[in-house]
């Protein structure tokens, strides 16, 4: 029988109970009949299908062993790099289809709640160390005000039985409670690491910081990932009186001044560079 030619996703579904079906059912003599596009790239189909594009997503974690975190990547059919680490966390990089990206990420997070107890039912604990406080709640707490406003999460701060740490508490639902957890683990690895470099800044108005972490958020991942240097949007105004934010860029100068030029240039017809400030 001649195998059929490859057709998109969609046309996929359209024919399975055609030709494509039988075909199935002659190769691999079962019936197949799968109206989710995700679940019949499992059963080895691939051969039949125009294939994904594949993509990279970062993600920062509490610190599992490096052999999990491969051994789950070739479970889902993706490629990890781990970027950084210290004794708390790791970064890493995944690289795969977005759905395969999705399903390592899921069973991460699973492996962390697993590791470190974080509880039951929707509710999610990290161990902080005293020097690191600081880059988590923001002045005046701001930093934990607003992501518990972006993840529709309560976030309760106390102290550990040894004194020297602090626990955060998260409550909320699963996914909330995972984008909560992610994003402060971002803010301490962020931060805490621009300490280490050299630091520049460039201020844009809270409006512009909004866009790119909200609606803008999958484009600014790419940003972050394409520029040379390490870039983040700090979590609170500048000062008081001032509602605009810094955006930091983090490395040595000549990457800064080459990250400069793409963030510009992704800004000029989105923004008036007018409204903003450069800090070299």
């Amino acid at each position: 029988m001649k195998s059929p030619e490859k057709l998109s996703k969609e046309l996929f579904i359209q024919n399975l109970h055609g030709k494509y079906n039988k075909y199935v059912n002659f190769k691999l003599d079962k019936n197949i009949f799968y109206n989710d596009e995700d679940k019949y790239r499992s059963t080895n189909l691939n051969e039949f299908l125009i294939p994904d594009i594949i993509v990279e997503e970062h993600i920062v974690l509490r610190k599992i062993e490096a052999r999990n975190i491969y051994k789950i990547s070739e479970d889902f059919n993706t490629e990890v790099i781990i970027l950084d680490e210290d004794v708390e966390i790791i970064v890493v990089a995944i690289k795969g289809t977005k759905y395969n990206i999705r399903k390592t990420i899921e069973e991460l997070f699973k492996r962390n709640v697993e590791k470190y107890n974080f509880g039951v039912e929707k509710t999610l604990e990290i161990v902080v160390s005293r020097e690191k406080w600081g880059y988590i709640t923001g002045k005046n707490g701001n930093a934990l005000n607003e992501i518990q406003k972006n993840t529709s999460t309560k976030i309760i701060l106390s102290k550990a039985s040894d004194t020297e740490n602090k626990i955060i508490v998260i409550t909320g639902n699963e996914e909330n409670c995972f984008q909560a957890k992610e994003m402060i683990l971002s803010n301490i690895y962020f931060s805490f690491s621009s300490q280490k470099q050299n630091s520049y800044k460039i201020i844009i108005p809270e409006k512009m910081a909004l866009y790119l972490l909200a609606r803008k958020a999958e484009e600014f991942k790419i940003l972050q990932v394409k520029v040379p240097s390490k870039i983040f949007i700090e979590p609170t105004y500048i000062s008081t009186n001032d509602t605009r934010r810094a955006l930091v860029i983090s490395g040595n100068y000549e990457n800064f001044k080459k990250t400069k030029e793409t963030i510009l240039e992704y800004f000029k017809d989105k923004i008036s560079l007018n409204d903003i400030e450069i800090l070299e």
